[in-house]
């Protein structure tokens, strides 16, 4: 769904709630993500943390700037070992799943995209949050 929908409050709610069922949990932005797994004093930490704990919630995939080496150093490894493993992972995103094929076929090329793409939608179902932008009301 576009900015301003819920998407952010909806998750960390839903993580707040798993997280009292005593599930572990780790809720961050996608830029945050990247940006830890870049550094090479973060990244072992980050992708082991992101690989294991039980749930993984993702914000705002595709808002950071997409290139090959995130996409193959940061994110086909996240997904995939999750998927593999089967562990969950919940993301938001401003874009539809088609809008982020586009992105990341224009950062990688269109195979990565779609492995990556279905990946993710192997995970569950998508929900489009299509209702007022709540962040503009008073």
């Amino acid at each position: 769904g576009n900015a301003g929908r819920g998407k952010t409050y909806i998750m960390g709610f839903t993580a707040n709630e798993l997280n009292k069922r005593n599930k572990s949990v780790m809720f961050e932005l996608a830029n945050n993500i990247t940006q830890a797994v870049w550094n090479y004093e973060t990244r072992e930490e980050t992708l082991r943390l992101c690989q294991e704990v039980d749930l993984l919630f993702i914000d705002d995939f595709g808002g950071e700037k997409f290139d090959e080496n995130i996409i193959f150093t940061v994110w086909s490894p996240i997904i995939k070992g999750r998927v593999d493993n089967g562990k969950a992972v919940y993301i938001s995103s401003n874009y539809t799943p088609d809008e982020l094929a586009t992105k990341i076929s224009k950062a990688s090329d269109g195979v990565t995209a779609t492995v990556l793409l279905d990946r993710i939608i192997s995970q569950g179902v998508i929900h489009e949050l299509d209702d007022k932008n709540y962040r503009l009301e008073e």
